[in-house]
């Protein structure tokens, strides 16, 4: 319905935004400056554009005591497609699964914040290695040798943004757990 009167531009980052009465003024890293009637921002978590806009992203960031993480790993698990196995003990988790040929671990875990650079690849398996470094149990150690193999991963806080309005002028923030307070 919206392709023909909406412009998607998806692998780039804006890096200012200007609004006036009638537009958007918006500079990326990938395209040049450009005006649009309206910005609706599909960012997510560590949104570049509810930073620019709003401010800084601890102000809206509500953590809920848990990290959680995902890599790709080359290990067995009895070649059955869409399996997934999890071993659970109090305050963590971990897990593989088996998806189109493809085997991932999983882990989940309580924690208080840290403080980390989300951007720090090594920094993150850290705190995972860390997290689960006294569990010898099933799987576990094995998980943890293919993190510490892994050129990157993901992880990251489980959150909640919190924030009184999800706009402001012509900028709406849509891709997020906005709660409005």
């Amino acid at each position: 319905m919206t392709k023909k009167t909406v412009e998607n531009l998806f692998q780039d980052t804006i890096t200012t935004l200007t609004q006036d009465e009638s537009s958007v003024e918006v500079t990326s890293a990938h395209h040049e400056v450009r005006r649009f009637d309206l910005i609706i921002e599909a960012d997510g978590l560590h949104s570049a554009v509810r930073r620019l806009v709003f401010g800084e992203e601890a102000r809206f960031v509500h953590h809920l005591g848990l990290y959680v993480s995902l890599i790709e790993v080359s290990l067995e698990i009895n070649g059955q497609e869409n399996r997934v196995m999890f071993y659970n003990t109090p305050g963590r988790m971990a897990g593989l699964s088996r998806y189109l040929d493809q085997d991932y671990a999983m882990f989940v875990f309580h924690s208080p914040k840290s403080q980390y650079d989300y951007h720090n690849v090594e920094g993150k398996k850290q705190l995972l290695i860390n997290a689960f470094a006294n569990e010898s149990a099933w799987e576990v150690p094995k998980l943890l040798d293919a993190v510490k193999a892994a050129p990157d991963l993901y992880f990251d806080e489980v959150s909640q943004i919190r924030m009184p309005h999800w706009s402001q002028g012509r900028v709406a923030l849509i891709g997020e757990v906005v709660l409005q307070e």
